[in-house]
């Protein structure tokens, strides 16, 4: 029998029969199929019809499509790839999608000229702070700083850029939700479950190149052990190796500090802390201390409660991890006068009487001795902020004071190489990672202090001596190489002589040099100098020139605290779960200037 390949009709439905031993296969109703496609035209229709006639539908659409496309990665990528493809193969699509960009390139352009509009631009571009960290470099950067890393995208370009973007890429801050996460996780819909790359180390990578602001750059930060991280101020100076001692002032508004006067680093005797601090049996002991440059100074660098066993427990781990802090030592024979009785101190206390005559003689004396030698008394920071205080300080006895660096001589900050890790033992907890240590890619001065400080692991910025120690270090440096510039180009060349050390010495040689009006423009990077604000006069008369003389001058400084989408921005990085408006003013305050440094006003 053969097999019937034609189809034939039951009482209008069309059967395909295929063969007597194969079974039905397909079965297709055309009828319904009909009815079908139909009713979804009808509904499809009524739907568009809706949407342009009723104006709350159209935005609850929006909006639903909007939450969508951004919550259903699986629907935005689709989404993403039909378009795509809508636009190479489509061109009426194509030549329409011009059409409304041109559109709205020119509609931008004419609001521009519209305050309001400005006004709403500023506040969407600000709306959002430096929420976006590098995957590279693990810098804070802005929105407009930052692009989505692909790692695919490197692959696909060199097989060398690949490896160098497997190297380079981290995953660190990458914050994905699972089951220890909370239902209303604070990194939910955040830049946090995004991988990003800030533009620098995205074109350095695309060349096969290595960034040398990366992590890999042997920038990498050991976490800060709680042996350490419980430290305060004072305890952090009396464990430094080398203390940097600076002149603070408080600004006037804001709470904010700035440094008068250079930075120095001075050599600090830290056995010799350990070992006059006071131990006792209670854990909870704690004195105040006065941390000085000298002891027969008056006034004091810093003055706050020290916790002895901290200090001990912080030294013991530096001692074993920190290469710096090997040759610490601790007397273990150190005997506790805290134990002696009360009769013993009452035996001694009478023959103390006798001589506190001439102990103060010989105190008075020192003083005006060292007055003599320093010119100044007290020329430094070392005055006392609170006068009040000092004043009740003197009627206590169990203020300690300290000078750990008293007799050293400071050290050179642009010579010495572990300066940094010495200063700040908290920042380097092994004394490694500083701006000196060997790296594959050459890092200059500016960019190594520029990472640092935008680091998303926040240590540094936090840290106001290290910002001000690396302000007059960047400051430092650029004028040392600039001396040299400067130097040859005030030096005449056309009698072909090598510049020496004796030609500064002799008048005539020096008088050339300042004539050719070089000899002091080694410091224009440094703000306030001379040269800098002859720069700016010359800016301000080629202003003038070309845009005539103004009617008036209006300067505009950054009203910080009183600037809403700031403020919530830094309380989003802390953390804080507190209302903005809660807080009070110290705490405001306190939260300006721990991310201040991170924010370009």
């Amino acid at each position: 029998m053969k097999a019937y390949n034609r189809p034939f009709e039951v009482t209008g439905v069309q059967v395909n029969v295929i063969d007597k031993h194969s079974q039905l296969d397909q079965l297709v109703c055309h009828p319904v199929v009909q009815e079908n496609t139909d009713a979804e035209r009808s509904i499809k229709e009524y739907s568009v019809q809706k949407y342009k006639q009723i104006e709350s539908h159209r935005e609850s659409v929006k909006k639903s499509s909007i939450q969508k496309y951004n919550e259903n990665k699986m629907h935005k990528s689709k989404v993403i790839d039909y378009n795509t493809e809508k636009y190479k193969n489509d061109d009426s699509f194509a030549s329409s999608i011009k059409l409304r960009n041109t559109e709205t390139r020119q509609d931008a352009q004419i609001k521009r000229k519209e305050i309001d509009c400005v006004i709403e631009q500023f506040k969407d571009k600000i709306s959002t702070g430096p929420e976006y960290v590098c995957s590279v470099c693990h810098r804070c950067c802005f929105k407009m700083q930052v692009k989505h890393c692909k790692i695919s995208k490197y692959l696909q370009k060199s097989q060398h850029a690949g490896c160098v973007s497997d190297k380079c890429i981290t995953v660190d801050y990458l914050h994905m939700c699972n089951d220890n996460c909370s239902k209303d996780c604070v990194y939910k819909n955040t830049p946090a479950e995004c991988l990003w790359i800030c533009h620098t180390c995205d074109r350095k990578i695309s060349e096969g190149k290595m960034p040398a602001e990366s992590v890999a750059n042997n920038l990498a930060l050991d976490p800060i052990p709680v042996e350490l991280s419980c430290l305060n101020s004072l305890e952090e100076h009396l464990i430094a190796k080398h203390i940097p001692f600076m002149k603070m002032l408080a600004l006037p508004r804001g709470g904010q500090n700035g440094v008068h006067g250079p930075v120095t680093c001075v050599p600090s005797n830290v056995t010799d802390v350990v070992n006059v601090l006071p131990r006792s049996e209670n854990y909870d002991l704690m004195i105040r201390v006065k941390l000085k440059r000298k002891l027969t100074y008056k006034g004091h660098y810093e003055y706050k409660f020290v916790h002895t066993d901290h200090v001990k427990t912080a030294l013991e781990y530096l001692k074993e991890n920190n290469k710096w802090y090997e040759d610490v030592e601790f007397n273990e024979t150190w005997i506790n006068p805290l134990s002696k009785t009360e009769e013993q101190v009452n035996d001694k206390s009478d023959n103390n009487e006798h001589n506190i005559e001439n102990e103060d003689e010989e105190i008075t004396e020192d003083t005006l001795h060292d007055r003599q030698q320093h010119g100044l008394f007290m020329d430094s920071c070392l005055q006392p902020v609170d006068i009040a205080q000092e004043v009740l300080d003197q009627h206590f006895d169990g203020i300690m004071s300290l000078a750990p660096a008293e007799g050293n001589n400071p050290v050179r900050m642009s010579m010495d190489e572990s300066n940094e890790a010495k200063c700040f033992p908290v920042l380097f907890p092994k004394g490694s990672g500083t701006f000196h240590d060997p790296r594959p890619e050459k890092l200059t001065l500016s960019r190594y202090l520029n990472n640092r400080i935008l680091n998303a692991d926040g240590r540094f910025a936090q840290n106001l001596d290290y910002i001000f120690y690396g302000q007059y270090l960047s400051e430092l440096n650029q004028v040392i190489s600039n001396v040299s510039i400067a130097l040859r180009k005030g030096h005449d060349t056309s009698n072909k002589t090598k510049i020496t050390a004796e030609m500064l010495t002799n008048k005539e040689s020096l008088q050339k040099i300042l004539n050719f009006d070089q000899g002091y423009k080694f410091l224009k990077p440094v703000r306030g100098s001379p040269v800098f604000w002859q720069s700016v006069q010359k800016d301000l008369f080629a202003m003038v020139r070309q845009l005539g003389i103004p009617t008036w001058f209006c300067s505009f400084s950054s009203a910080d605290l009183r600037w809403p989408e700031l403020r919530q921005t830094i309380v989003k990085q802390e953390g804080c779960e507190t209302p903005i408006d809660e807080l009070d003013w110290s705490d405001r305050c306190g939260m300006l200037k721990r991310h201040s440094k991170r924010f370009k006003f």
